[in-house]
């Protein structure tokens, strides 16, 4: 949260922390099964969410290193990790075309988003509010989600000509930034939220 460290994955079933002002290695981890692709830090620094092409996403003690819990939530690699601001829920995105937000506190799954047709690459929770949602997948879509008591989807825009392979809130949190496999990135004024 503070900018020191950095989180890495890797094809070789782990993930590191890294000190950014010496570069060095802090911590190395294994514990998956398959490749390390996704990865998140709880806002208060204190866990790692991290998800592999095996579907399962692990959630780690960053002052022990140890791992603390397993989600066991979807049926296909775990391609996409996102906080919410406040720390409560943790998103997931999955090749099995579901968004799966586990409440932090009681363990379990609190919705499951039916949002795409095809592969979720991008879950980001809006910056200031935990009841934001964004998300992108290779249907060439962007949704997003109003998380409550229950979720609804707000809006759902073809995005690009090709995969949407990311979107995230821009620095000033005025826009909405994606990234296609078309070979171009848009910018949206985050005013289409206003009726969500």
């Amino acid at each position: 949260p503070n900018g020191a460290l950095l989180v890495t994955t890797s094809h070789d079933e782990t993930w590191r922390l890294w000190d950014v002002e010496s570069g060095g290695e802090l911590l190395v981890q294994d514990g998956h099964v398959a490749p390390v692709y996704g990865v998140a830090v709880h806002p208060d620094g204190s866990l790692v969410a991290t998800s592999g092409l095996n579907s399962v996403v692990l959630l780690w003690d960053v002052r022990s290193g140890k791992q603390v819990h397993a989600i066991r939530a979807h049926a296909d690699a775990v391609l996409a990790l996102d906080f919410a601001p406040d720390g409560r829920l943790l998103a997931s995105g999955s090749a099995d075309n579901a968004v799966r937000l586990f409440d932090l506190r009681t363990r379990r799954i609190a919705h499951t988003l039916p949002s795409h047709r095809s592969l979720v690459s991008t879950v980001r929770f809006h910056p200031d509010d935990s009841g934001i949602l964004l998300s992108a997948g290779y249907d060439r879509t962007m949704c997003v989600w109003k998380i409550g008591a229950d979720a609804s989807l707000g809006a759902v825009m073809r995005a690009h000509e090709g995969k949407v392979m990311g979107v995230t809130w821009s620095k000033s949190m005025q826009h909405i930034v994606s990234v296609g496999y078309d070979r171009t990135w848009k910018l949206w004024q985050q005013d289409m939220l206003a009726d969500i």
